[in-house]
């Protein structure tokens, strides 16, 4: 089933509605590269509040803003499904798991 027979919508309409899902109609500058760290429940009780403050540090920014140069947008989410691998990070459509502070600049620098 496609969104257009579902909704009853024109095509025009249901283009925005996907590029509003996928992000390319935010205000916001866009970055090469979306950092999202999990906070969920098992996430945060392994440490990723810990992950992100690292994340944060080392690019200079804070959740919801973008580097100066473009590269990098920093992330909140509340739940990625790979609870039994937190903390997790993901950068675009890559997964790490088990994530912890001391990981962080070697990951990163991968995207540099």
């Amino acid at each position: 089933m496609n969104v257009k027979n579902c909704c009853q919508c024109s095509a025009g309409v249901c283009e925005q509605v996907q590029e509003l899902q996928n992000g390319s109609l935010r205000k916001e500058k866009r970055a090469k590269h979306r950092i999202a760290v999990c906070l969920g429940t098992s996430c945060y009780l392994r440490g990723s509040s810990e992950v992100l403050k690292a994340v944060s540090e080392e690019l200079g920014i804070k959740p919801g803003e973008v580097t100066a140069d473009g590269m990098f947008a920093l992330e909140v989410v509340r739940c990625m499904g790979a609870c039994a691998v937190g903390a997790v990070m993901m950068i675009d459509d890559v997964l790490y798991p088990n994530m912890d502070r001391s990981k962080i600049s070697r990951v990163l620098n991968f995207y540099k």
